[in-house]
């Protein structure tokens, strides 16, 4: 084992904090918000994978469940809202390990 070679990469200054995961979220918004029907929901995703959309009321009772084939960088996913009552509801998206979460009101 005497043909080991390691390079070193080219010089940088900058600092590297951590890698992102691949399930990691960027970029969540709902639009518009409050909304009478058809609500919008944007996001980033690293890399090409699934995707699951989840709606809820204030109860956490699951109402609505979709599953989508993100792509890799920026998505649009359109949510019918127009089945439910008016009030306050939770959007979350789940993305490889990494969920996040927003509150839509629903006039």
């Amino acid at each position: 084992m005497d043909d080991i070679n390691i390079y070193l990469g080219s010089p940088s200054d900058d600092i590297v904090l951590g890698l992102g995961e691949a399930g990691e979220i960027a970029d969540l918004e709902v639009y518009p918000n409050p909304t009478d029907g058809e609500l919008n929901v944007t996001f980033s995703s690293p890399i090409s994978q699934q995707a699951t959309l989840t709606v809820r009321d204030i109860a956490g009772k699951l109402l609505q469940q979709n599953t989508v084939n993100a792509a890799s960088g920026s998505n649009l996913v359109m949510l019918g809202m127009d089945s439910l009552a008016a009030g306050t509801y939770f959007v979350t998206v789940n993305l490889g390990d990494s969920q996040k979460t927003l509150q839509v009101t629903v006039k």
